[in-house]
Order: structure tokens, then sequence, then C-alpha cells
């Protein structure tokens, strides 16, 4: 008779962590979604304070979501200009910034060989290699990328969350 209640225990355990791991699950698979939404209640939130401030002088509730998403676009388009512009001159120089990396790190011989520490140029190379360092730069500008290619959805959500700002 003492042997249920511990197979209950047991039970309610295994299915418990059997529950955990779906939503774990379900959450690794619905991350980009969520990535989203997210964005979307941060846009909301900076634009929530001039919505208000205009329905607050009169202005109806969807002409201030209107104006106020007219300029978080134009707002978006000049920042995205300056990005744009500043990514296609880092990619441009970027093999300059690479070779005087490379002249840096082989400077460091001289003042390894000074404190009596014998280096090739391809061992000194090869622990400093800048290819990591770059590629987690460019692997950054690929998320940005991904987010920019994704604006629209996180603007139509803003837009109903704005909408429905004057209501809470």
């Amino acid at each position: 008779m003492t042997d249920r209640p511990s197979f209950r225990r047991g039970t309610r355990l295994l299915v418990t962590a059997a529950a955990l791991m779906i939503i774990i699950q379900a959450i690794n698979q619905a991350q980009s979604v969520i990535a989203l939404f997210v964005w979307s209640v941060f846009f909301a939130l900076l634009g929530m304070p001039p919505v208000l401030w205009l329905e607050r002088k009169s202005v109806p509730s969807l002409a201030a979501v209107m104006i106020v998403m007219a300029g978080t676009i134009a707002l978006l388009l000049i920042l995205g200009g300056v990005v744009g512009a500043s990514l296609s001159t880092f990619s441009d120089a970027l093999p300059s910034y690479q070779r005087r990396l490379q002249e840096q790190i082989l400077a460091l011989r001289p003042l390894l060989a000074s404190r009596n520490i014998m280096v090739t140029d391809t061992v000194l190379l090869e622990y400093l290699n800048p290819g990591p360092v770059i590629g987690m730069a460019v692997g950054a500008l690929a998320g940005l990328g991904s987010v920019i290619s994704n604006i629209h959805l996180i603007m139509f959500m803003v837009t109903f969350v704005l909408l429905e700002a004057s209501s809470f």
C-alpha cells in the first residue's frame, strides 16, 4: 500500500519532466517569432508616449498612430541609410584592416625576441589569428540583416499594439 503514493510521485515527476521538455522545445522552435514579438514590443514602448501625447492634444487615435508610425519609419530609414553606408565602407576596407592587423601581430615578434621567446611568423599568425574576430563581426552584421529583412512585420505588429495602447 505504501508503493502506490511512491508510484504516483514518480509518474508525476516523469509527466512534469516530459511537459517541461516539450515546452522548452516549443520555445526553441518559435524563437524567431518570439524575437520579432520582442522587437515589436520594444518599438511599441518607444512609440507609446508620443501616441498618448497626441491623443491628449485631441488628435484621433488612428491619426496619432499613423503620425508616430510615419516618424518611426522615417527615423528607421535614416538610421538604415547611415548604417548601410557604414557597412559598405567597412566591407570595402575589410581587407586592409585584416592586412594591418596581421602587420601589427608580426610587429610583436621583435618584442617577444627581446624577451628570449623565439617564434616564427607562421606560428605567431596561427595563434593570433584575426579571422575569427572578423568572422564574428560579419556574423553580427548578418544578424542585423535578418532583423532588417523582417522590419515590415515588426512595424505591422507595432501598429496594432499602438492602436490598442489607448484602451490599456
